[in-house]
């Protein structure tokens, strides 16, 4: 839960350089995907050993935490693809172009990670 207050609390501020920015975004969502994915491993092995002794499960179901873990990845996406957009509207010109094609495979390869941790749970 910290975690998903973190990634949705998180602003991006626009006097950052581009590139720190979205490191910054970047590292963040290493985080998500770190826990996600023991969050997965724990709740395999977990779930059938917390019904046997009565203890709630809904919390590792997509509609809790899971689910506003998905939704806060889908949310950082959304603000790293804005400072994208963002700097490629500010990046013209012929001589500009490779750092156009480099910004926009970077939005991709941001955004792909994000929709499989969304996928995987």
């Amino acid at each position: 839960m910290k975690l998903e207050r973190q990634v949705t609390s998180f602003v991006d501020d626009p006097n950052l350089p581009c590139e720190a920015a979205l490191k910054k975004m970047y590292k963040l969502l290493e985080k998500v995907e770190n826990s996600v994915y023991a969050l997965l491993r724990t709740r395999d092995m977990a779930v059938s050993r917390y019904r046997e002794f009565g203890i709630p499960t809904t919390w590792l179901l997509d509609s809790g935490v899971v689910g506003k873990i998905k939704l806060s990845s889908v949310q950082l996406a959304r603000k790293y693809m804005k400072r994208v957009a963002s700097e490629l509207d500010t990046v013209s010109g012929p001589e500009k172009e490779p750092n156009r094609e480099f910004l926009v495979l970077q939005g991709v390869r941001f955004a792909f990670p994000c929709s499989s941790v969304c996928w995987r749970l």
